[in-house]
């Protein structure tokens, strides 16, 4: 089985304790499911620092396969972030999907990441609309 998982929390240089708990979830896989990973990255997490020792990310851990920049409006029109995920997240899925063959498309989270993801699949024909 062949599983797109596309997460907004996931660790990256830029946010180097982001979603430890996905990337457990993720390598706790079993080894028949062969898993790619879309994690992009909020523009302003670019303006961040974090202060500390990055976090030990467990061996093992799937690493993403790209991790393109999430460009939102911050603090105001909400509504907008899932069309603004949706277009961080297509170009490398469909990039993804050239060489690979997805069973599952795999938001982890609500909004905006599930909301991409059920445009991707639907936009894929994994659902109806």
């Amino acid at each position: 089985m062949n599983v797109l998982a596309i997460t907004s929390l996931y660790p990256s240089p830029f946010r180097r304790n982001a979603g430890l708990f996905n990337a457990l979830q993720l390598r706790n896989l079993p080894p028949s499911i062969h898993c790619e990973v879309i994690a992009p990255v909020p523009w302003t997490s670019r303006f961040r620092t974090e202060s500390g020792p990055p976090a030990d990310v467990p061996a093992g851990t799937v690493a993403p396969a790209c991790a393109p920049l999430f460009i939102y409006p911050p603090g105001f029109l909400r509504s907008a972030h899932g069309h603004c995920f949706f277009r961080a997240i297509l170009a490398p899925a469909e990039k993804l999907r050239e060489r690979t063959r997805f069973d599952v498309v795999y938001g982890m989270f609500a909004y905006p990441d599930g909301w991409g993801a059920a445009a991707l699949a639907r936009k894929w024909a994994f659902l109806s609309s």
